[in-house]
């Protein structure tokens, strides 16, 4: 039989202590000596030298609820759940199940194919470009900048390289969807002088 896993255990490649069974996890996320941000470790793995260069990085990081701890999290949770109500909710539902079935119908005239490479990675994508209001055109761009922050967060943890090549694709993020956010300014403020190509986004 395949041997389990340890239920804790320190992975050295990825710096990371890592956490099986639910009941653990939870402990381990009200240990109050027990912290979300494991940005450290990530810039630790860089030599000292190098991790003043990816300060942007770094904060850009350090804005996710996901490495916030007890008030910061709870506040950042709050103010972004507080936009799904249950309206939107039943608008993002019907955005979903429409891509999910434009999945389905294109697959079921296809001979062969993968569940992965045809349907789980590129299906999620999709739902993010409708509900967060991206051009499509913008898909590809997106998943690349996807793929490259889950490569310097991931398992195969941060090189030299993968820290330059991750704060590019971020700052290239960041000017993109300020750029978005200004259009849609401008669109509200005068919306006779715009024509939407498509149906508004639901979020902005």
């Amino acid at each position: 039989p395949t041997e389990r896993p340890a239920m804790i255990y320190y992975d050295k490649k990825t710096s990371t202590w890592n956490v099986h069974r639910y009941d653990d996890v939870v402990r381990l996320i009200r240990h109050k000596n027990i912290t979300a941000n494991f940005l450290h470790a990530r810039m630790s793995c860089l030599k000292a030298d190098q991790r003043h260069k990816f300060q942007f990085l770094n904060n850009f990081f350090l804005r996710w609820p996901s490495f916030q701890d007890d008030a910061k999290q709870r506040h950042l949770h709050s103010t972004l759940t507080s936009f799904f109500t249950r309206d939107k909710m039943r608008m993002m539902k019907a955005v979903v199940r429409n891509i999910l079935t434009g999945f389905i119908h294109v697959l079921e005239s296809t001979e062969e194919w993968d569940v992965v490479k045809d349907l789980a990675r590129p299906m999620p994508m999709k739902v993010i470009i409708e509900v967060l209001g991206f051009p499509s055109e913008d898909e590809e761009k997106l998943q690349h900048w996807c793929d490259t922050v889950e490569e310097w967060l991931g398992g195969r943890g941060p090189t030299l390289g993968r820290s330059q090549k991750c704060q590019t694709v971020l700052r290239n993020f960041t000017a993109h969807t300020e750029a978005l956010c200004q259009s849609i300014q401008e669109r509200e403020e005068s919306p006779s002088t715009h024509t939407a190509t498509r149906d508004p986004c639901l979020i902005w």
